[in-house]
């Protein structure tokens, strides 16, 4: 697209780093993505390395220093080369056209914006704790409760933000949150705490937006269709539907819902491998019906008879990838 005063660049942003397994969460994403809009915008996935996955986005920005976990996101506001980002998890799948997604983040949403609550200082949801805050107690006169899957970047209006997170990143021990008492660096944290000090709260839930699936009972899922339906069960058990995303989490990558939806998925734009790297995620998705044959045999296949199913298996699959998520 090109640059103006009053059209700016637009593009969508997702990150892999280490494991090929996030490449591949990746790859897919960008094809569902794909296949559900007409008009692409482009997209950037930040990395490590470039390598064969990165291949099918419009551009690769390797992040310096890499700290190989959620927290390498908090580089995203800096490394964006959009005016305006919409930044999405790799271990979601679209359910719908993400274009759409720009009429919810429109001019008047803040230049930092997330899906989410605000709530007040002594709710107990949300990120942050008041007495955490430290230099920026007396700054913040609420919280925010939010889901990280999808964030809204207006690079114009970040400046003093992103000096902000830097701050609460070098001094990460001044400060506690709710979830991570341990202190862990989560991007999470410091970007609810930023917000909070300059005031960009969420405009609107998550709920009709989409799935975070720890949190959520699946009732219907087909991707080629764009179906789907949940319920969200921590308080409201509120029925979510026509939602675009379907936020898996990376543990959830690994069980049947998603190797069969990534599987229609890639069926549907062809199931003739063209290279390599093709091959391997063809292998891949189909690693689900492998694992659906075996579970029922768990109780009654002697250990032995199991552990020659899985080398024979192995000795096929090592010369087609790494074998991540097969459990007898």
């Amino acid at each position: 697209m090109s640059r103006g005063k009053n059209n700016p660049t637009r593009g969508f942003v997702t990150m892999a780093t280490g494991d090929e397994k996030y490449f591949i969460l990746a790859s897919n994403l960008l094809r569902s993505y794909k296949y559900f809009s007409r008009k692409h915008y482009p997209w950037t996935i930040i990395t490590n390395e470039e390598n064969d996955y990165t291949a099918g986005f419009d551009s690769v920005i390797i992040i310096p220093s890499p700290l190989f976990s959620d927290a390498d996101k908090l580089k995203v506001p800096e490394l964006t080369p959009y005016d305006e980002t919409l930044f999405i998890d790799a271990d979601c799948l679209a359910y719908s056209d993400l274009n759409e997604l720009w009429k919810l983040f429109g001019p008047k949403c803040p230049d930092f914006s997330v899906l989410g609550n605000t709530r007040p200082l002594d709710s107990k949801a949300g990120w942050m704790t008041p007495e955490g805050a430290g230099v920026y107690r007396a700054l913040i006169d609420r919280k925010i409760d939010y889901q990280g899957g999808i964030m809204f970047f207006r690079k114009k209006g970040l400046s003093e933000f992103i000096e902000t997170c830097r701050y609460i990143e070098n001094h990460y021990d001044e400060f506690s949150f709710d979830y991570y008492p341990t202190r862990r660096l989560v991007d999470e944290t410091v970007f609810s705490l930023a917000a909070a000090v300059h005031g960009f709260f969420p405009s609107m839930d998550w709920i009709n937006v989409f799935c975070y699936l720890p949190d959520s009972k699946i009732i219907e899922a087909d991707i080629l269709s764009g179906k789907l339906k949940y319920i969200w069960l921590p308080r409201s058990k509120r029925l979510g539907k026509g939602v675009f995303l379907l936020h898996f989490s990376t543990s959830a990558t690994k069980e049947i819902l998603y190797q069969k939806e990534a599987a229609k998925l890639f069926d549907n734009a062809g199931n003739k491998p063209a290279n390599a790297v093709s091959s391997r995620l063809w292998i891949e998705r189909r690693l689900w019906l492998f694992r659906r044959f075996l579970r029922p045999l768990k109780m009654i296949v002697p250990n032995n008879v199991k552990r020659f199913i899985m080398n024979l298996f192995i000795r096929f699959y090592g010369k087609c990838g790494s074998l991540s998520d097969l459990v007898l």
